[in-house]
């Protein structure tokens, strides 16, 4: 019996992937939901083996407040998937028993305005954001609340602190979307995102150019962590056993680099080629 895995995502991007990914892993995706109460009911509906879970969602139930309802009534695994590294929503996180965290950037312009960014711009078509920052004429827009690592959230705080005009925050759910699409009316001149993001978002006659900030674009290292539970415990000793054997990987990979833009796909089986071997 193939495994079902339920999505809990206020995200479309993020959720479209999701069912893709789901598909292609071989797991029958077995429904989604973009707020807690509607999950709830779902989830008890449905009873899938895994539930994918944003921390973040419409509605008064967050994911945490969600997984704990779960784990009182013994229903599922829960695997958190969440751009936000809020210390008080981790903190009650911990509280849901989970094995670990994933917490899943760079600089995206549209590309009729490329030489605006090329001073910026390094050798090897990277952009410097540190000095980028300080150009007061160029303003970027970022979502409220989100996390984009530790290199650019510690150079952003100090414009957030301090209320930088040239610095634009967006609060909607879909924030990605918004941004995208305030990226192209032209209501600030760059944004940031992932490239995956950029690739699903732009439109046609609005191409948008994805730069790698230069000192913080290392490959993530994935974690996964769920709560521990009989059936999440099989379907993660199968995934080792599959990621293990090496024979999954190549599927990994294929499906990522579809959502990459085609001037980072060389870059990008570069760095998978220098990683350490185990």
């Amino acid at each position: 019996m193939s495994v079902r895995i339920f999505a809990v995502e206020d995200d479309a991007l993020t959720g479209a992937l999701l069912r893709q990914y789901v598909g292609e892993l071989g797991y029958e995706f077995a429904g989604k939901a973009d707020n807690g109460e509607a999950a709830l009911e779902e989830i008890r509906r449905t009873r899938p083996d895994l539930v994918l879970m944003d921390i973040r969602l419409h509605g008064a139930m967050d994911g945490v407040g969600l997984a704990a309802r779960l784990r009182d009534d013994n229903a599922t695994g829960v695997l958190f998937l969440s751009a936000y590294a809020d210390e008080d929503v981790l903190a009650r996180a911990k509280l849901t028993e989970p094995y670990g965290y994933l917490m899943p950037v760079g600089v995206v312009v549209p590309a009729k305005d490329r030489a605006h960014f090329l001073p910026y711009v390094t050798s090897d078509e990277h952009i410097r954001l540190s000095a980028m920052l300080q150009d007061t004429k160029l303003h970027i827009g970022v979502a409220n609340g989100r996390s984009y690592g530790p290199v650019i959230d510690g150079l952003l705080e100090p414009l957030l602190q301090s209320g930088a005009a040239h610095v634009q925050k967006v609060y909607q759910g879909e924030s990605t979307k918004t941004l995208t699409t305030m990226l192209g009316l032209n209501r600030f001149h760059y944004m940031l995102a992932y490239p995956i993001e950029a690739v699903f978002y732009q439109e046609p006659g609005n191409a948008l150019l994805f730069y790698p900030v230069e000192g913080g674009d290392q490959l993530l290292e994935g974690r996964f962590g769920c709560t521990k539970g009989a059936e999440t415990d099989r379907v993660f000793a199968d995934v080792a056993q599959l990621v293990g054997s090496k024979k999954t990987w190549q599927p990994f990979l294929t499906a990522y680099e579809r959502w990459l833009p085609p001037t980072l796909i060389k870059q990008y089986r570069k760095k998978l080629a220098n990683l350490p071997k185990h």
